[in-house]
């Protein structure tokens, strides 16, 4: 008599919407796939070396380097991207590169900004061209009118460059 009694509670309770309901959680799942092939800098360090800069005849002044990556795998072809981190004195926007002032006791720090590029920043390659060097050229160029009204002394930034996968 028992269960029956306790099968007619449960009946009302779940007819008069006391019921609590059971709690409910979500997992997403998932995975990602590593790409059979890599790349790597054989390269591993690049200078662009803007000179002496005159600040009474402030000239725009571009300079390249370069250095080279290979890859490798199993698939046919391989697709790398290559990133920047916008060197150590990132200006707050995208390709903010900025060199500072090496001279600590300037107060506030001096900044000559310029430009950095490279090329290519992404591109497919056939199996047949991995392990042959593939060149990457880095261009930076600094604008006269950057450096005609800042301290003298040594100006540097460090970048570096990331390439995937």
């Amino acid at each position: 008599m028992r269960p029956i009694i306790g099968a007619m509670i449960l009946t009302m309770i779940l007819l008069t919407g006391q019921a609590y309901a059971a709690g409910s959680s979500t997992v997403n799942v998932s995975a990602t796939i590593l790409s059979n092939n890599s790349c790597r800098f054989t390269t591993n360090v690049a200078n662009l070396n803007f000179g002496l800069l005159d600040p009474a005849n402030p000239v725009d002044i571009t300079v390249n380097a370069s250095i080279n990556f290979d890859c490798n795998g199993k698939d046919k072809l391989v697709t790398f991207i290559i990133l920047d981190d916008d060197g150590l004195y990132d200006g707050g926007i995208i390709n903010g590169n900025k060199m500072k002032n090496t001279n600590a006791a300037l107060l506030p720090a001096q900044y000559i900004p310029y430009a950095f590029s490279y090329n290519p920043t992404s591109k497919t390659l056939p199996k047949a061209s991995f392990k042959t060097p593939q060149p990457l050229t880095i261009t930076g160029t600094i604008l006269g009118v950057n450096y005609e009204n800042v301290y003298e002394g040594i100006y540097t930034d460090t970048v570096v460059l990331t390439i995937n996968p």
